[in-house]
């Protein structure tokens, strides 16, 4: 889990101002100078609060600012939340004439799921847009997303997005999320090899603010996006819809893993959640992977034993298989030349 270094004090400063307010030891209580609207959007009244965690520098995190203060909704708050000792990303932020952004300087060590409940508490918008530092919006995403959901009127409203790489541009996912299905199965009951087939991913999500005050982002190390989702649809009974066009850009711009343990961990945590399929899909597909550079046959017994647990079908066998074997470039070349292995 990536960790913010803050001291125990937090400021909130409004980039026209100029002004701040301090408070000590009690986030919840912080008042923030940001712009408040009655604006009406498609018939309904909107408001938006996008949260950004300021991670990865002041030139990742300004060009997402942009993205967000660009949009087509102009009833919106944009809150960056950031560390207090970073001077270079907070320079660049008061560059920002726009009374819509604020800069909350949390001083105190938070992990990033901390830091963004926080940003939830200090939010006014009725909805909550995640934005990750170094992702785009296309312009018209919000104003988009709320038109989208009408009916049915979900808790939850995420969309296609452009999966950005260094060897070019996708559109994933191929297939939508339907609510009639298990969230869990159509995450990782993937039928192909191709990580796009299926994804509900961080800057996409559109969240009420309501669901987040009631059920916070979680402290896990990994795959919070999923440990949220999943426990808010499958605990909580919220629902989820998603807007078919590409309205975010997905700049991956590292590799960054998840540890074997780390993984494992989060799967024995969430099996209650997780049909026989799913459990046997992220095995295969998630877990599998990280093994790459140390397959030995004692791991491959392994891996075999917890799919048989699970009574795996003879297709998921294939995949894992193909995934065990495979080299990682081998497995590219299947998904770019064969559309069985991308998505059967």
């Amino acid at each position: 889990m990536d960790t913010f270094f803050f001291g125990h004090d937090h400021k909130v400063w409004n980039t026209t101002s100029g002004c701040s307010r301090s408070r000590a030891k009690h986030p919840g209580k912080m008042s923030m100078n940001l712009q408040s609207t009655e604006k009406r959007v498609s018939g309904f009244n909107m408001h938006v609060s996008v949260i950004i965690l300021a991670r990865h520098g002041p030139v990742w995190v300004i060009q997402a600012v942009r993205s967000a203060l660009g949009q087509t909704l102009s009833d919106l708050e944009v809150i960056v939340v950031t560390a207090g000792e970073d001077q270079t990303t907070r320079k660049a932020l008061q560059a920002v004439q726009d009374v819509r952004l604020a800069v909350l300087e949390l001083a105190s060590s938070l992990t990033a799921a901390q830091a963004l409940n926080t940003g939830v508490q200090q939010a006014h918008g009725k909805w909550v847009a995640l934005l990750d530092d170094r992702d785009l919006w296309m312009p018209d995403k919000l104003a988009k997303q709320l038109t989208w959901n009408r009916t049915p009127y979900a808790d939850i409203v995420s969309s296609r997005l452009v999966h950005r790489t260094a060897q070019g541009d996708e559109v994933w996912p191929w297939r939508l999320y339907e609510g009639g299905d298990l969230l869990g199965d159509y995450l990782f009951d993937r039928k192909g090899l191709g990580s796009g087939e299926a994804i509900l991913q961080w800057s996409t999500l559109l969240i009420r603010r309501s669901v987040l005050l009631v059920q916070p982002w979680p402290a896990v190390p990994r795959y919070p996006e999923w440990d949220w989702l999943l426990e808010a649809v499958e605990v909580h009974g919220r629902s989820i819809t998603m807007h078919p066009d590409p309205l975010c850009v997905w700049r991956v711009s590292d590799t960054s893993w998840a540890s074997v343990e780390d993984a494992w961990t989060w799967l024995n945590y969430r099996r209650t959640l997780l049909s026989r399929a799913a459990q046997s899909g992220f095995v295969v597909l998630q877990i599998a992977p990280l093994y790459d550079t140390s397959r030995s046959s004692g791991t491959f017994w392994q891996l075999c034993q917890q799919l048989q647990q699970v009574r795996t079908r003879g297709s998921r066998w294939l995949q894992f298989l193909m995934m065990w074997f495979l080299p990682q470039e081998s497995r590219q070349r299947l998904r770019d030349h064969m559309p069985f292995f991308k998505m059967a």
